[in-house]
């Protein structure tokens, strides 16, 4: 074999295996495959971490006019109004629908009546749950 040939041929298998190590193949199937809304939750989880996929059925299914107020008890997770993909004023100047309360990741056994996030206090009690959906929650104003 000449050197030609051999060169080709270990940078070949080289590439097909760096190739077969970063998962190319899987990820162009699954992104061929899914919808990106799937992907999204996939990725992100339903009602876990960022819980995107709560977000979007419950935004999906009660249509808000005003975002309600976002509650994430996961202390690793940034902002989740990013997922609504609204952006409005409202979410800059804080103007939130408080009418419409909505927990990820909160813990039941806390038996914590009252949330403090900011200068805001939010009584629990004053609500009451219409989606439950594991350790997520849609609660309203009473």
């Amino acid at each position: 074999m000449t050197f030609k040939k051999i060169s080709f041929l270990l940078i070949f298998f080289l590439s097909i295996i760096f190739l077969n190590n970063l998962q190319i193949y899987k990820k162009f199937f699954v992104l061929l495959t899914k919808n990106p809304e799937k992907r999204l939750i996939d990725y992100h989880g339903y009602c876990g971490g960022e819980s995107v996929g709560f977000i979007k059925f419950v935004y999906k299914k009660y249509n808000f006019k005003l975002i309600p107020k976002i509650l994430n008890f996961d202390k690793m997770v940034p902002d989740n109004y990013w997922s609504i993909f609204k952006f409005n004023r409202g979410i800059r100047l804080n103007n939130f629908n408080y009418e419409y309360l909505i927990l990820l990741n909160y813990n039941t056994y806390n038996k914590k009546n009252v949330i403090k996030f900011g200068k805001k206090k939010i009584n629990l009690k004053d609500y009451k749950i219409i989606e439950n959906k594991q350790n997520c929650f849609l609660l309203k104003l009473l």
